[in-house]
């Protein structure tokens, strides 16, 4: 008979690519023994520091994604044109585990800044901001506004103003969120992408 823990982590793997962290395995009731005997008999592979996939379970951007969130630790968050990709604001994912990828091409993750972490293969982005986060897709990431406005501290004006575009067409912002973003808030203020994108929003 499977015990409630195994279906609970098994229902946790087939709503989350396949994709869990070690704190999220314990959290779910399984013990350091359990975790290390999947390793060790193959049931489980090891994705990344901390973070393991289901063997057999179809690899795919969004399972990397969330695999490059888990491996940069608690209250991390996809950002950039990641979290653009997340949002239906960007047509393709930056690729995962790339060799020497550059890093406006990585998959991009923002951690505070007090934090110090260095994942291979991942762009990782400390910044005092820590509001305006949310969760997409089942991965956490930044809400649209602050991802346009990161994406804005790396795109040129007529990506912007695309990715504006189809935000806006999405309503996942409105242009008052936008300005009041780049202007009014105290939070954004040393935003390296708050010049750029104020004078694709300010007439």
């Amino acid at each position: 008979m499977i015990s409630d823990v195994e279906n609970g982590v098994r229902d946790w793997l087939a709503r989350h690519q396949g994709v869990i962290s070690r704190q999220e395995a314990l959290r779910l009731g399984l013990t350091e023994q359990q975790i290390v005997s999947r390793l060790r008999t193959g049931a489980w592979v090891r994705q990344t520091r901390g973070v393991y996939r289901l063997t057999g379970s179809p690899p795919g951007p969004l399972g990397d994604l969330r695999a490059a969130v888990l491996a940069c630790g608690r209250q991390a968050a996809a950002s950039h044109l990641s979290a653009a990709w997340l949002w239906g604001l960007a047509d393709a994912p930056p690729p995962a585990h790339a060799t020497r990828p550059a890093p406006a091409t990585r998959p991009t993750v923002t951690i505070p800044h007090t934090k110090v972490r260095d994942v291979e293969g991942v762009r990782v982005v400390r910044s005092r901001i820590t509001s305006r986060l949310a969760v997409r897709r089942g991965i956490p990431c930044t809400d649209p506004v602050r991802t346009i406005l990161d994406c804005a501290a790396d795109m040129g004006p007529h990506e912007i103003d695309d990715l504006v575009d189809r935000a806006l067409a999405r309503r996942l912002a409105r242009v008052d969120d936008l300005v009041h973003a780049v202007e009014r808030s105290a939070e954004f203020r040393r935003h390296p992408g708050r010049v750029t994108l104020a004078a694709r929003l300010v007439p």
